[in-house]
């Protein structure tokens, strides 16, 4: 195990040095000029040129490259081109946004999917059945903005219920709870729909195994086959896709927080790749990437708390 653990922390440094690069040269393959929109529209050639001088973009490419990731190892992730703040500083105070709204969308999604799914499947080919996959269906397909947006309209300028947008305070405190129910709704709503689709065909998938039918011929009762013997290794698949749909949910969010106004790295990822920032972009897209990798490392881990079987030599 603790080779196997290893392992994965040697890969995401490689994972690290390729995503780096990727977004260093996709950023400054983008047409236009981040000096220039530093600026202003109105600024001479010669405030441009000692603007590209003060940031170092005037010297090649890899020299750029070689001097951002000397500064990553050494905690620098250099200044924003936009607010002239250390963009760790930015990272510092946003990323707990988007790991509380992202965190809580999963905690809510998780366990209603697993039961949706375990119904479901357990009345296979009923009403029940068709209409719960049929939920599914509708939460998939449906737009997230606009899921956002008929939240948004219905509790709080309709009802007045919830503030439409914003993060009202710490996550323990009663104004910043109602500040997260309708983000967090409306990002968990797409993840549960998916994850119980994923539930339902891995339960229907265990119900056909021969162990199950012997359980059963044991006369144990349908809830201990279905919870015990059934759900159980059926939730390998499931945890899975949700480890994925948490790291979308950390990058993937940025809809979301762009229409409930709310604090986190995917607006800042956002209004950074408009301003042509590039130490905010390479910074954030590289966190999210590492928080990826460790959370598909969590997800292997987890493999064998739920299946002894699974070994990791």
């Amino acid at each position: 195990m603790i080779n196997y653990i290893i392992r994965r922390l040697f890969s995401i440094i490689f994972i690290f040095f390729a995503v780096s690069i990727i977004v260093f040269l996709t950023m400054h393959m983008i047409p236009g000029d981040p000096a220039r929109v530093m600026a202003g529209m109105n600024a001479t050639e010669a405030d441009v040129r000692l603007i590209r001088e003060k940031l170092g973009l005037n010297r090649p490419l890899y020299i750029q490259y070689l001097s951002y990731i000397k500064g990553i190892f050494q905690g620098d992730l250099g200044e924003s081109i936009q607010t002239g703040r250390p963009v760790a500083q930015s990272l510092i105070s946003r990323y707990p946004a988007t790991l509380e709204l992202a965190g809580l969308s999963l905690l809510l999604a998780f366990p209603f999917a697993v039961f949706a799914g375990v119904v479901a499947a357990n009345n296979s080919n009923t009403f029940l059945d068709s209409a719960i996959m049929s939920g599914a269906v509708f939460g998939i397909s449906m737009p997230s903005f606009w899921r956002g947006l008929m939240l948004m309209y219905i509790f709080s300028l309709t009802l007045g219920w919830l503030p439409a947008s914003g993060r009202g305070g710490d996550l323990f405190q009663l104004e910043g709870l109602k500040h997260l129910i309708l983000p967090v709704l409306t990002l968990s709503f797409g993840s549960m729909a998916y994850l119980t689709r994923i539930t339902r065909s891995a339960m229907m998938e265990v119900l056909n195994k021969e162990y199950v039918d012997t359980a059963r011929s044991k006369g144990l009762r349908e809830q201990v086959v279905i919870y015990k013997h059934t759900l159980r290794n059926a939730l390998i698949s499931v945890i899975t896709m949700a480890g994925m749909q948490f790291g979308w949910l950390l990058g993937g969010a940025v809809v979301i927080e762009t229409v409930f106004a709310w604090p986190g790295v995917g607006r800042m990822l956002v209004n950074a790749i408009f301003a042509r920032d590039f130490p905010v972009v390479q910074s954030t897209i590289l966190i999210i990437a590492i928080s990826f990798t460790l959370i598909n490392l969590i997800v292997d881990l987890l493999y064998a708390f739920l299946d002894p079987r699974i070994a990791y030599d």
